[in-house]
């Protein structure tokens, strides 16, 4: 065995212990899934939000280790399918009033109140970023403010006002609704300490505060503004035909498509997920932290993903009704 190929061998095998290997395809089958909305990976864990519970599995193996959550009102009770997110050392898990904390084994930290009106409470030091929505019951509109508040959820600071993203919904004087079938990101997102607010209403823009909600920087990247298309509208319509209220509704398309439509944090990167755009397709723009494009892929159009390691880890059913695990490195 030559020096060369003993040296390589090594190298891998120091990688491999250093993070679960996977091979890119199909990965594994979860035959325990019913109607899954979330997922995330910590190190060695996966977690899988399931209609009211929360399932972990350990990677790479994909095995079951433990259920927990269930619908109610009491501890550890949610009543509806929770919102989850997952930091180092903690689960934040949020139900409409209010927020558990759970270590990464699934065991409970504790429980907390919180408004109604306030969502996506992401802890950073001793404090939380957290979106209140603010209506306006003249005209029912929703506005957006996302602050910084202290462990007994009073506000720090504002750091950002404006647009309503995902909950723009509102009537109109015709008697339906409009829907925005292509809805702005403007989210907030902490990573390693400091707060990323997305505002897709400005192109491919961030505005990035340290802990303490101090301005540092903005990402502000030129990218390429991509049309609408006439079959991409049908598409989304025909697909809402299959729900019996669909006509209440009155379907609104943008001209172009917003930059983005996901975004997660891995690896010291920014991952953007856009709009899916050719044969059911999404591109996905991988940045550093300072906004640099580091390079670009296409990934399927799911909204069951999660990122890691550079790999790609999304969810999807198969005719028997059973779920699988699928995995696609970015490259």
């Amino acid at each position: 065995m030559n020096k060369n190929f003993r040296l390589s061998l090594l190298i891998f095998i120091l990688a491999a212990a250093c993070q679960p290997f996977i091979f890119p395809g199909m990965a594994a089958s979860i035959h325990d899934l019913g109607k899954p909305s979330f997922m995330r990976i910590l190190d060695t864990r996966m977690y899988i939000v399931d209609n009211f519970s929360v399932r972990i599995y350990t990677l790479p193996d994909f095995k079951p280790v433990k259920t927990f959550l269930q619908q109610g009102a009491g501890p550890q009770e949610v009543k509806f399918s929770p919102g989850m997110e997952v930091f180092p050392g903690k689960l934040v898990i949020e139900d409409t009033e209010k927020i558990l904390f759970f270590s990464p084994t699934g065991d409970l930290i504790k429980e907390m109140r919180k408004r109604p009106d306030m969502a996506n409470f992401y802890p950073i030091g001793s404090n939380f970023v957290a979106t209140r929505l603010i209506i306006d019951p003249k005209n029912n509109i929703y506005t957006q403010s996302i602050g910084l508040y202290d462990q007994d959820i009073n506000i720090i600071t504002e750091l950002f006002k404006g647009g309503s993203g995902n909950y723009c919904i509102f009537t109109n004087d015709g008697g339906k609704q409009n829907i925005n079938m292509t809805k702005d990101n403007i989210q907030h997102y902490v990573y390693k300490d400091r707060i990323y607010i997305s505002d897709t209403t400005r192109g491919l823009f961030f505005q990035v505060f340290d802990a303490s909600g101090k301005k540092l920087y903005d990402i502000d990247t030129p990218y390429e503004k991509r049309k609408i298309s006439s079959e991409y509208k049908n598409k989304k319509i025909e697909e809402q035909k299959q729900h019996p209220f669909w006509n209440n509704f009155n379907y609104i398309f943008k001209e172009f498509f917003p930059a983005f439509k996901y975004v997660m944090f891995a690896n010291d990167r920014i991952y953007l997920v856009t709009y899916p755009w050719k044969d059911d397709k999404c591109e996905i723009i991988v940045l550093d932290l300072k906004g640099k494009i580091m390079k670009k892929s296409t990934v399927p159009d799911t909204y069951l993903f999660t990122i890691a390691n550079d790999n790609f880890y999304y969810l999807k059913e198969n005719e028997e009704e059973e779920w699988e695990i699928f995995v696609d490195p970015i490259q």
